[in-house]
């Protein structure tokens, strides 16, 4: 059964643009044009500046790497 076919509640214009959208998605992965993080940032829900302007405190995620004994 197709996701178009299974989507009995929801928009079938909405289902079959995101179903479009993703094989497009897949096809720029599998061809190189596009990394898999470009294409997470192109559909991210975040804003598209956010990307740009994030910053990351690195310090945050650092491991103790003392060694215990």
């Amino acid at each position: 059964m197709s996701p178009l076919a299974t989507a009995k509640d929801f928009d079938k214009d909405f289902v079959s643009a995101r179903i479009q959208a993703r094989r497009e998605d897949q096809l720029a992965v599998q061809s190189g044009k596009a990394t898999p993080a470009q294409i997470q940032r192109k559909n991210s829900i975040l804003p598209q500046d956010f990307w740009s302007e994030a910053e990351i405190n690195w310090n945050a995620f650092a491991i103790d790497s003392r060694a215990h004994s």
